[in-house]
């Protein structure tokens, strides 16, 4: 009897590794497991009966054009980024990306939602004292409303990244990048403080990338603890110079604003009129409102370039005119008031001469009212700033629409004429488009650059208590 002198390949239950060899290539004639092999030979099937209809409905060369296509799509593949890589193009022309393949339920790491590859370059520079801070890892993320947003995962044993309602991402950075403690048992103000001691260069560098930094479920209870939080990095303390009421609580820790809860504080920058201002306020909420109470904040530069895109005229005047500023305080506080600091509290003094000279020290003058208030003036002052270190952005550095046409203060361009009124209302109307909202929880911990945010506080129902620390 002849002998074949090729064996053919039949599809069997049990494979021949003798004579066929091992299985290599993942679609070979033999599959895997033979649900697979039924579920593409049926795959075949049904693309046979699709080009047949397609050969009937739109003739020959479309099937032909279909191919071509195919081919040419068959060589660009996609790099990988914040997805693995894949054929993109050839996928959507022969239907690929609606097939439930078997890599997307056998949980490869590359699939994996939670896998989250190390930034080896960043970790490399870490190890070999190039960069400070720990090795990062990089992610991608849906925010609340189902939208992507780049997320900066830490690696190390004091911190984990995590979430917050109402986070923004600005120009690629998450404004506020939220820190939780990366372990149960360090969850206390103490095992806090040590942390913060031992990552203070990262966490400034964290500071500066971000804007905004909120600490969030530490277990921060009091005023005593809050200040050790502050005196962990050592920053120099500056005293408040402004007409909100506030009260001394412990060492370097106020209240915040004293004024009505009912009323809105407008957005602003710190302490922005004084000749010194602070870098960095620090906030604690110790009794989250009911209802109400965020502290949203704004990044500045937001605002510039969109003046700048739609009233470059106005800026430009504005710019080379400086600004003028003038505030009335009462003499006495009146805590009925968002803005009833009285000038003796302002000043420490109630000598008006004295006032006088601390008011020259910090760049303003003042008129003496006969009801025996203050009128302050400032000026000129400038309307956005570059500071160091923040990627070189301008900063919407003034208090135009806070101050403008207002009971108690005016601003005006430096040579007494006056600012635009809808300008002046249109740029309110940026800022409240471009602010970032949270809301607060107990023992929240919030870190602002100052030079980079402006930061408000919206009506709320009582009880709220949130205290303040502000650094040089």
């Amino acid at each position: 009897m002849s002998s074949k002198s090729v064996i053919e390949h039949e599809l069997v239950a049990n494979h021949d590794a003798l004579r066929f060899g091992l299985h290599a290539v993942k679609g070979d004639v033999v599959g895997a497991h033979p649900l697979q092999s039924l579920r593409e030979s049926t795959g075949r099937i049904w693309e046979e009966k699709k080009r047949m209809g397609l050969d009937l409905t739109y003739g020959t060369a479309f099937n032909l054009r279909r191919d071509l296509d195919a081919q040419i799509l068959s060589r660009f593949q996609r790099p990988p980024g914040a997805l693995p890589s894949s054929m993109l193009g050839f996928e959507a022309l022969t239907g690929g990306l609606d097939d439930f393949a078997f890599e997307d339920y056998l949980n490869l790491p590359q699939d994996s939602e939670t896998f989250r590859p190390l930034d080896m370059h960043h970790g490399m520079e870490v190890r070999l004292g190039i960069s400070k801070g720990p090795a990062t890892i990089l992610s991608s993320h849906t925010n609340e409303r189902g939208s992507p947003k780049a997320v900066m995962e830490v690696v190390n044993n004091e911190f984990e990244v995590g979430e917050c309602k109402g986070q923004k991402l600005v120009d690629g950075e998450q404004m506020p990048l939220v820190l939780r403690p990366a372990e149960a048992q360090k969850r206390g103000p103490c095992s806090l403080v040590a942390a913060l001691k031992a990552n203070k260069e990262w966490f400034e560098e964290k500071l500066l990338q971000h804007s905004a930094v909120l600490l969030r479920g530490f277990d921060v209870r009091d005023a005593e603890d809050f200040n050790k939080i502050v005196d962990a990095f050592g920053w120099d303390d500056i005293r408040y110079v402004g007409p909100a009421p506030r009260t001394h609580v412990h060492k370097r820790v106020w209240t915040a604003n004293e004024g009505p809860l009912s009323e809105f504080i407008y957005y602003h920058h710190e302490m922005v009129l004084i000749n010194e201002f602070p870098t960095k306020v620090i906030l604690f909420c110790q009794v989250p409102p009911p209802e109400g109470g965020e502290t949203p904040f704004v990044p500045s530069f937001r605002v510039t370039q969109r003046m700048l895109e739609e009233y470059p005229d106005n800026v430009r005047e504005m710019e080379e005119k400086g600004l003028r500023y003038t505030f009335t305080a009462v003499s006495k506080n009146d805590t009925a008031s968002m803005r009833g600091r009285g000038w003796e509290d302002a000043f420490g003094t109630s000598d008006p001469a004295e006032a006088e000279r601390r008011a020259r020290a910090l760049g303003m003058n003042i008129e003496w009212l006969p009801n025996g208030g203050a009128k302050t003036i400032l000026g000129p002052r400038p309307l956005t700033r570059v500071f160091p270190g923040r990627n070189a952005r301008r900063m919407w550095f003034n208090t135009v629409v806070g101050m403008h046409g207002k009971e108690t203060s005016s601003a005006t361009m430096a040579d007494g004429s006056e600012i635009p009124e809808h300008v002046v209302k249109r740029c309110g109307e940026i800022i409240e488009e471009e602010s970032v909202q949270f809301k607060w929880e107990e023992g929240d911990v919030l870190f602002l650059d100052n030079l980079a945010l402006l930061h408000g506080r919206r009506p709320s129902l009582p009880p709220r208590r949130v205290l303040v620390a502000t650094c040089k």
